[in-house]
């Protein structure tokens, strides 16, 4: 699997990624823990609100749960057997679900594109056939 975070900057006292480069954005992305003001911010990558962990931008309002910013750029997906290929977009519609999604989406076969969410659930339904 390719990760897709291009690179890392600095690393933390834990051992963990504190300042990135990622894929999905031009500035460089630094690691915190909790919101410095109450701001109701949502991921970039999956639209969810963003509470503990994250990548932030300090240049703009730019931001990922640090489990977003690790998700692996391309993997190897049970459909059509081929390569799945992390993409950032701001508006696409899942072709499993049917349903719009911005932020986040994976490209299989160049043509079809799954959500996170199915394709989190794809990994499961794939994992249950062991």
């Amino acid at each position: 699997m390719q990760p897709s975070i291009i690179r890392v900057i600095e690393v933390n006292e834990a051992g963990e990624a504190a300042k990135i480069e990622h894929f999905s954005h031009q500035h460089c992305l630094v690691l915190a823990d909790k919101m410095e003001e109450e701001i109701d911010r949502k991921c970039d990558g999956c639209m969810l609100p963003v509470s503990n962990i994250f990548h932030y931008c300090s240049e703009c309002p730019f931001f990922l749960h640090k489990t977003c910013a690790e998700l692996p750029r391309i993997k190897q997906h049970w459909f059509r057997q081929s390569n799945a290929t992390l993409n950032f977009d701001s508006f696409k519609k899942c072709d499993f679900c049917y349903q719009d999604c911005s932020g986040f989406f994976y490209k299989i076969a160049e043509y079809w594109v799954m959500c996170l969410r199915c394709a989190k659930v794809a990994d499961i339904i794939e994992c249950e056939g062991h």
